[in-house]
């Protein structure tokens, strides 16, 4: 556990907030109870964003301080895994799984990201403690697990996974009516909820999914086994599902039919094992009932970005399909091959998601370092900037995926001021890599509309460059050249990536740049200017 604390620390170095989780500091700022109660895409996330606010309000927008919270989760729902498996199959062979979740590189973004990974963990963690606290049998079992279960069903919607496995669980046991109390409080508090959400619109469920939720089960198995070893790409995102999303292709098809062959023949060996045994324990039907709760909830949401192989619903699936693996190996004993062979699955699963967690880096930290020099810019040129700027769309060209900063110049002075800053300093942008000094010029010449402007006579105390390439003057220049040119500008970067307009031969123009407190000056190039000519305004 150790190791994995130190490499998720590694890990989660230098980023920043991205996507969701800017758009939930916003709300958090302006309208926290919006943000907290409301429906967010078409989910209750109550504990979550208590969680955030929380943070928030006791030291900032801190993403070390968001990654320890999630982090100890993680520790929390790894250590619940084991007991789980320990309670089965023995403290040795219960390793592999609470050793695995921790390096799953294949769902890279809730490991990496904290507000994604605590999303999806303030479910699983008191929904797996819930299953754990009802097998005690005795009243203090039954508190702890009505009470981990309403924590699930307040976490996010697939705790109610977790409290249908207890319904079942319930259910089987003679005292069923007396007991029931346990979950029907959750579900109580669940479907009250929604009934008084259900007017900020629907949850993104679509009922003609539902005919292929056996796929999305047969492309969730096949996502889940490659993930654990880290060989997420030999299956995709679902080879069934893309049938339904993209359409029909022969190659999608044949080897969604290979792997359902296969894994009904996996179910055969386990159930020939199984009934072997004699009659399957009420656990079983709880951890079945969990796992096809997921595949159900996941395949009415079935989308475009919400498939069986989307790297954050890789993790819950994983968890909870580790459940019934488990439950299925009840009863193995812990000989030397045994053991020789849960070790030699471990290794293999980490190191083979080692190299997941590089790509998965790779992504976040692209576009957490176009926030943080977005932010930087916005930062010291806001007030000068439009208000309704936003660089995700107006600066698309400088990110990854379009998604990174959701937050414009009206937002980050207010937001700087409530939760502390953000985007780089100034020094710190100016000792980054090109690329986030190339987004940064991006940036400034979109938000502050840098353009050339047609003017009036030649300007006065002019200096004229031969090579098309000049600084400018602080506060803009008049510009002039003998041939036709487009002109291009730079303030932190080596290389021009801004345009802001043409120089026509022989006519005059200006570029107005408002001044700031930072001493990088501006530069403008005319690739194909001969003799540019620069005056001050």
């Amino acid at each position: 556990m150790a190791v994995a604390v130190v490499f998720l620390f590694w890990l989660q170095r230098d980023l920043a907030f991205a996507d969701d989780s800017v758009n939930w500091i916003l709300l958090n700022a302006y309208n926290p109870v919006k943000v907290t109660v409301e429906p967010y895409g078409g989910h209750l996330i109550l504990t979550p964003m208590l969680i955030f606010r929380a943070v928030l309000a006791a030291i900032g927008a801190s993403y070390t301080a968001m990654g320890v919270i999630q982090i100890a989760l993680l520790l929390t729902l790894s250590g619940l895994l084991y007991e789980y498996g320990r309670r089965r199959i023995g403290p040795f062979l219960a390793l592999p799984p609470a050793i695995v979740i921790l390096f799953l590189g294949t769902s890279s973004s809730v490991l990496i990201q904290p507000m994604v990974g605590i999303q999806f963990l303030c479910a699983l963690v008191p929904g797996l403690a819930g299953l754990l606290a009802l097998e005690r049998s005795d009243r203090h079992g039954d508190i702890a697990a009505c009470a981990f279960f309403c924590l699930a069903a307040l976490g996010f919607e697939m705790g109610l996974a977790f409290v249908i496995g207890g319904a079942v669980s319930i259910a089987l046991r003679d005292d069923r009516r007396r007991r029931a109390w346990i979950v029907a409080i959750p579900f109580g508090i669940y479907l009250v909820w929604r009934v008084w959400a259900a007017k900020y619109g629907g949850s993104g469920i679509q009922l003609s999914n539902v005919p292929w939720i056996p796929a999305y089960a047969i492309d969730s198995i096949g996502v889940v086994v490659a993930s654990f070893f880290g060989l997420f790409f030999w299956v995709g995102s679902g080879q069934l599902t893309y049938l339904k999303l993209v359409g029909f292709d022969l190659s999608h098809l044949a080897e969604g039919l290979f792997l359902l062959t296969a894994e009904v023949f996996a179910a055969i060996l386990i159930i020939r094992r199984l009934l072997r045994r004699g009659p399957l324990p009420a656990t079983f039907w709880v951890a079945l009932s969990v796992v096809a709760t997921i595949w159900v909830e996941h395949g009415l949401a079935l989308a475009l970005n919400r498939t069986p192989g989307e790297v954050r619903y890789v993790f819950p699936d994983t968890v909870v399909f580790l459940l019934l693996l488990l439950e299925c190996a009840r009863g193995i004993r812990a000989t030397r091959l045994a053991l020789l062979a849960a070790a030699a699955v471990t290794v293999i699963a980490v190191f083979g998601n080692l190299p997941r967690f590089r790509e998965g880096r790779q992504i976040i930290a692209e576009y957490s370092n176009g926030f943080h020099s977005s932010v930087a810019v916005m930062e010291l040129d806001g007030p000068k900037m439009r208000a309704d700027f936003n660089p995700a769309t107006e600066a698309a060209e400088a990110f990854t995926s379009g998604r990174e900063t959701l937050i414009g110049p009206a937002n980050v002075a207010s937001l700087k001021a409530k939760f502390g800053r953000f985007g780089y300093t100034i020094p710190e942008l100016e000792g980054k890599p090109e690329g986030q000094r190339e987004t940064a010029d991006l940036v400034a010449v979109r938000g502050l509309d840098l353009r050339t402007v047609p003017v009036q006579g030649k300007g006065s105390n002019c200096h004229t460059v031969s090579a098309g390439e000049a600084r400018l003057p602080r506060g803009g220049a008049i510009l002039r050249a003998r041939s036709s040119s487009p002109l291009l500008l730079r303030r932190f970067a080596d290389h021009y990536v801004a345009e802001v307009g043409q120089l026509q031969a022989g006519r005059t123009v200006a570029v107005k740049i408002p001044t700031d407190d930072a001493r990088a000056a501006w530069h403008a190039y005319a690739p194909e200017g001969e003799r540019l000519s620069v005056c001050p305004l």
